[in-house]
């Protein structure tokens, strides 16, 4: 197996470069939506349902918990399976899909925390955004975690 980077050394730069471009664009993404969502709930310029608040709280905790757990499943399985990988484009790939897989399962997550304080009016809710964050914070591809992942691939 060769997993280890491609010799041209600008291959390993602009896959690098791909992965942190669409781990940025994912959570400004989330980051905006976020502030409009919030904005919105601010100003009051949207009805609110007061009624049955705590069950929206609480199905979005619930979805929040659900999508966190899913999402390190994907990068679990990402990593079992790197040794099975035969190329280096292989690997890439596979790193890429599933921070692709795991940063969208936990935006959807954010999307249900940003749709119930709109409906709610409640700010607490948004609070179910802050996993995406850490989330992206703790496995954002830096140049040392994807070598890494690459020489995890190596081993097998």
């Amino acid at each position: 197996m060769d997993a280890s980077p491609p010799p041209d050394p600008k291959q390993y730069a602009a896959d690098l470069r791909l992965n942190q471009i669409i781990w940025i664009a994912l959570v400004a993404g989330v980051a905006l939506m976020t502030a409009v969502m919030g904005g919105l709930t601010v100003s009051g310029s949207v009805p609110t349902v007061t009624d049955n608040a705590a069950v929206y709280f609480y199905l979005t905790a619930g979805f929040s918990i659900v999508a966190l757990i899913v999402a390190f499943s994907v990068q679990r399985r990402m990593i079992d399976s790197l040794p099975m990988r035969g190329t280096y484009q292989e690997v890439a790939g596979a790193v890429r899909t599933a921070g692709i897989i795991s940063l969208a399962v936990l935006e959807a997550s954010a999307f249900v925390a940003c749709i119930a304080t709109l409906l709610t009016g409640e700010l607490i809710n948004l609070l179910f955004v802050v996993p995406f964050f850490g989330f992206a914070l703790v496995f954002f591809p830096t140049a040392a975690r994807f070598e890494s992942l690459l020489h995890m691939a190596r081993r097998g």
